[in-house]
């Protein structure tokens, strides 16, 4: 198993659920979804934070 690739594929993953929760925030704040905006956080500082104790590689937020 390449271990280099995998961090490269968690992380990008990571990233770009960040980037599709910041998209959607706008739409769900207008219609008064606050409940799902928490939840997509939380589930994504929960996903950071595994990352960050498996030590993987992480790309910069875009």
């Amino acid at each position: 198993m390449n271990v280099e690739f995998v961090r490269e594929l968690l992380a990008r993953a990571a990233a770009a659920s960040w980037a599709d929760a910041n998209r959607n925030e706008t739409e769900a704040r207008q219609q008064g979804h606050l409940h799902e905006i928490v939840a997509w956080r939380t589930r994504l500082q929960k996903i950071d934070r595994r990352i960050a104790r498996y030590g993987l590689d992480r790309y910069a937020r875009p």
